[in-house]
């Protein structure tokens, strides 16, 4: 009986599968799916089982075919990528599933390990087809339909990937970006990793700098006073408006200005503060008036319009048009004591320099932008009511006053579970739009088309808009559906980095991307100057050595005359990243680079050049500190320790030529430097490594032989005289390499000079006493067979370092009776190659007026006079004639 019931059901089971199976339709339509549950019909087939974390094996292999990751291709051709993938497969025929798979997805979701169900739904061995990929990847919400399918795909992803940002999703991490930076926590119930990351600042004494005319008109107008600002802009009724700014003005009056504090905008001595006061490097400013000629300023304040402008602070163009010249004298005069934990530095300023600045400031951007409103009336205003809107309308969700939080409940709608929950769920139902996402996507675009009448109106592009609704439909009701991620994604993930320098300094460094972590605008921003904000000591430290100063006119006078291949050849020791570069090699052909950041290209070798490989910060230090100034303002970006980074290995991409750089003789390189540092190690078993000298303490410094001070302090210098026979005086200077891990000088840009010289009762030269040697590398080049120029070392003086050389000089002491002392000198010229060679190249005529032009200001700025110095000068008594 029990085997006759097992018979009849398996009959039932193959009968029922073999009537649900679809049948073509005529004119090539696309079969309809019949209501029966087909998927629980079958059975898994003969293909290689998947087995998912829970232990269970997926019927996803009935109908498709599985390989190994390693058989699936990560980037399938574009037409395959297009394809939309086919409503069913007949189990005889297996689909590939990488064929319905678009870029690089199974290579970072190997089926083997994840299975299907946990991006399709379902549970194993009960997948049905509402539930598996067979129907939308997000769900079956209607709401949807007119949602475009990269939201839909990219929002899928939140089901595993909670709290983080992924890589294979740019449109869900721009999203979770952007709510962090926008910080839509203020108003909105969001999971606790989305909260915070941007605040406005407090309001407690904002009466002291605005007025309350101002503070109305401010929320609805934001951009008009301050462009670029994040702040959104609120549609308030009047009084509202009047309310809040009667609330938060308080008693409290914004200083006025007199009449003296009046600046003309092409007042010679305010400009020139200007420039000395580098505002630029962070805020960008008014726009000069037509009626001064920017070619008829001087060179140091006409490239503050001409070269980029920084964009860390806020935007000075429109300032004078909501602050008064002695608000900001007071404020650059007392930074921090007005604006506690500001990030602008103290500038170094009299009141004169102060009021003279803010003067100028005010007169250059009063009359700029659009018109403003007239001032409201403000005599029915009412403060008490303005506390109460203060929380009501979402403002203390970003401002705090003095301190003090008055944040409440959230003033808008939950936004957990938004892909999954309809227009009537949410109680909503706005003019002309049907679908849920329609609306959400209004709500960023325009709040008033929708009928929302509180939600302000940000500045956001279409794609800022399209990745926030991705994520919003990435964010479930809870964590009950989140399914940890089975394994880290994706290969280009930096801690899969191979160790080593070679790859670490893989020329030209790859492009950063747009951010593969969550990480806020700020920390996006390649430029050195944001990551001033918060390392500041490292930045100020930094500035002005000579990293900063890679990207000089030396080297951009050269450049601007070589064809792609020399040129890229310079940048890689002087301007290392992608995203610097005009040109890139792409297929094997030179190309524009459509990586290229014209505000980086200048910026030389900065703090990403060295720290950042795919949007991971990596260090040194084991520990990540978090300054003051920006907690809860600046996300902490991901940080890897980097043992490389304190060896000596790290500095061998610049430092150290390749043998293809060698000289024609067989000789070194013509930059040797880390091999002569393993020299040095092995001379005086000293293991110390470059940046323990050059970067002392982790100073980023940079500190070499430019710096007068710090070659003092690294050679020992002794001299002595005497003299033999009555007549034959011997001079002599000594100098010890022991505290220099290289040659002393390294490579073939620096010449030190060791001079002597008699010297007269009142200490004047005596003429042909004068002798020199010089310590040095004198690299020249020759023509070589077959065509071409090749280096070779003219001569080579230069002292190992370890050791220890005799300079000396003789001289007839009877041929300068007046001789009453001797002088021996060590100077050092550290750009005597340079200066030498710019010489040579500004009479070349093949050179552009432009490549000259910068070759001259190269040539004054690395003169004896410009960058030389003296090391080390001693004026001996000469002993006395023997009889």
């Amino acid at each position: 009986m029990r085997l006759a019931l097992l018979t009849s059901l398996l009959m039932l089971c193959l009968l029922g599968s073999a009537c649900v199976r679809p049948q073509p339709q005529p004119d090539g339509a696309m079969p309809q799916r019949p209501a029966a549950d087909w998927m629980d019909l079958h059975h898994p087939g003969p293909y290689v089982s998947v087995t998912p974390p829970g232990g269970s094996s997926e019927r996803c292999q009935s109908c498709h075919q599985f390989e190994t990751s390693s058989t699936i291709s990560s980037f399938l051709p574009a037409d395959l990528q297009a394809e939309q993938p086919r409503e069913f497969t007949e189990p005889a025929d297996p689909l590939n599933v990488g064929g319905t798979h678009p870029g690089g997805w199974l290579s970072w979701h190997d089926p083997e390990v994840v299975g299907c169900v946990a991006c399709h739904g379902g549970e194993p061995l009960g997948l049905s087809y509402n539930e598996a990929g067979h129907a939308r990847m997000l769900d079956n919400n209607a709401e949807l339909d007119k949602a475009p399918v990269q939201v839909l795909r990219e929002a899928s992803c939140g089901r595993c990937h909670s709290g983080e940002l992924v890589p294979a999703a740019p449109l869900l991490s721009e999203g979770r970006a952007l709510m962090r930076e926008l910080n839509c926590s203020a108003c909105h119930e969001l999971p606790g990793w989305l909260s915070g990351g941007y605040a406005g600042p407090d309001l407690g004494r904002v009466g002291e700098k605005y007025s309350a005319g101002l503070l109305a008109l401010m929320p609805m107008h934001v951009q008009r006073f301050k462009p670029g600002s994040r702040m959104p802009e609120f549609e308030l009724p009047e009084l509202e408006a009047a309310h809040i700014a009667s609330f938060l003005a308080g008693d409290a009056l914004p200083p006025a200005d007199s009449d003296n504090q009046q600046v003309a905008v092409d007042n010679p001595e305010a400009l020139t503060l200007l420039a000395e006061s580098r505002c630029v490097n962070c805020h960008s400013l008014p726009e000069l008036p037509e009626s001064v000629e920017l070619a008829t300023l001087p060179e140091d304040v006409r490239l503050l319009w001409e070269l980029p402008q920084g964009s860390l602070g806020p935007g000075l163009q429109y300032s004078g048009r909501r602050l008064s010249a002695a608000w900001i004298t007071d404020f650059l005069l007392n930074t921090h004591s007005r604006n506690p934990g500001s990030r602008m530095p103290q500038l170094e300023l009299d009141a004169a320099q102060a009021g003279l600045l803010a003067g100028w400031l005010v007169s250059a951007s009063s009359a700029a932008g659009p018109d403003l409103p007239e001032l409201p009336e403000l005599s029915a205003a009412y403060p008490v009511e303005g506390n109460s809107l203060f929380i009501s309308r979402g403002c203390a969700g970003c401002h705090a006053l003095d301190g003090e939080t008055l944040k409440g409940s959230p003033v808008g709608p939950s936004l957990l579970g938004v892909g999954e929950r309809t227009m009537e769920q949410w109680q909503f139902r706005a003019p002309d739009v049907d679908t849920l996402y329609e609306y959400l996507d209004g709500n960023m675009r325009e709040p008033a088309s929708v009928g929302n009448r509180f939600m302000p109106r940000f500045e956001l592009t279409d794609a800022q808009r399209l990745a926030i609704v991705t994520a919003l439909l990435a964010e479930p009701l809870d964590g009950s559906q989140r399914l940890a991620p089975l394994r880290s994604t994706p290969a280009a993930d930096p801690q899969l980095l191979k160790s080593g320098w070679q790859a670490y300094w893989e020329y030209p460094v790859p492009p950063q991307g747009s951010g593969d972590h969550l990480l806020s605008r700020l920390e996006r921003d390649l430029r050195p100057e944001s990551c001033a904000v918060c390392h500041r000591r490292q930045y100020s430290e930094w500035q002005g050595t000579r990293h900063s100063l890679a990207m000089g006119p030396g080297i951009l006078g050269q450049i601007v005359d070589m064809d792609s291949a020399n040129y890229s050849s310079c940048l890689q020791c002087h301007a290392v990243l992608t995203e610097q570069q005009h040109v890139r090699r792409i297929d094997g052909n030179w190309q524009d680079n459509p990586d290229y950041r014209e505000q980086l290209y200048l910026s030389g070798n900065s703090c990403a050049s060295c720290h950042l490989r795919a949007h991971t910060r990596y260090s040194a230090v084991d520990t990540f500190q978090n300054y003051p100034w920006a907690e809860g303002s600046v996300s902490a970006h991901p940080l890897e320790r980097a043992e490389l980074l304190q060896s000596s290995d790290f500095c061998w991409n610049c430092h150290q030529f390749a043998e293809s750089r060698a000289l024609a003789d067989g000789g070194p390189p013509l930059q040797n430097t880390n091999i002569e540092h393993r020299e040095w190690q092995q001379r005086t078993g000293d293991t110390r490594s470059c940046q323990a000298c050059h970067m002392p303490k982790g100073a980023h410094t940079f500190r070499g032989i430019h710096d007068e001070q710090y070659m003092r302090d690294s050679l020992r210098v002794s001299e002595s005289v005497v003299t033999v026979n009555g007549s034959e005086l011997f001079a002599r200077l000594t100098i010890d390499t022991s505290e220099v891990g290289h040659h002393f000088p390294t490579y073939v840009t620096p010449l030190a000079v060791v001079e002597f010289a008699l010297l007269d009762e009142h200490e004047k030269v005596l003429e042909g006493s004068q002798q020199e040697q010089h310590i040095g590398r004198d690299a020249r080049t020759r023509s070589k067979e077959g065509g071409g120029r090749e280096w070779y070392d003219e001569s080579d003086t230069r002292i190992p370092g370890g050791t220890v050389r005799d300079f000396d000089f003789a001289v007839d002491r009877q041929s300068f009776p007046a001789a009453v002392s001797a002088r021996l000198v060590l100077r050092v010229e550290p750009d005597h190659f340079y200066h030498h060679s710019y010489a040579n190249w500004i009479e070349d005529e093949k050179r552009s007026a432009a490549g000259r032009e910068l070759l001259r200001q190269a040539h004054a700025e690395t003169s004896r006079e410009a960058s030389g110095y003296t090391v080390h000068e001693a004026q001996l008594s000469l002993p006395l004639p023997q009889p």
